[in-house]
């Protein structure tokens, strides 16, 4: 098994979403990718997922997002749950202790820095490989290593020189 065969992203930015789409991919999760991009959309879908018993296995959400922020939607997505079992992980570019201790007590299980190495989501992945939700909170956060690896390669050399 590669991960979750299923995969929220709710992140308002589309370059955001583009560069966490490729460092998914590279690090190996094979999952179908679903994006939305603000948090009516994002609860529009888990109510369709919850009816129709799709719910993804791995739910990523950024924090600053329209209309609401992203520790309000995470306890709302937990609240819809009521149980079922899916990964939460916050990925945002704050490393402030109120929004890391506030993204644990609402439900999410894991806090990623932006923009995450690939080493951190083989790390995350093998961890929902699994099977179990950790016991303690993973914290992904490494206080800017050069910039995420200069956001990540410039994003790989824009994917290879395919976006010149």
């Amino acid at each position: 098994m590669n991960g979750p065969s299923t995969i929220l992203l709710i992140d308002d930015d589309l370059e955001a979403t583009e560069m966490i789409r490729h460092l998914l991919a590279r690090a190996g999760f094979r999952g179908a990718l679903r994006t939305v991009h603000g948090p009516a959309a994002a609860l529009r879908f888990m109510f369709e997922a919850i009816e129709t018993a799709a719910i993804p296995q791995l739910i990523l959400v950024d924090l600053t997002l329209p209309e609401m922020h992203g520790l309000d939607l995470v306890r709302e997505i937990r609240r819809l749950l009521r149980g079922e079992r899916a990964f939460i992980a916050v990925v945002t570019s704050s490393d402030h202790g109120e929004d890391i201790d506030g993204a644990f007590s609402v439900g999410a299980d894991a806090y990623i820095e932006k923009y995450p190495l690939v080493d951190e989501l083989i790390q995350l992945r093998d961890i929902m490989v699994g099977g179990v939700r950790p016991v303690r909170p993973v914290r992904l956060l490494r206080r800017n290593p050069s910039l995420a690896s200069a956001k990540i390669g410039k994003f790989d050399e824009a994917e290879s020189t395919g976006g010149r």
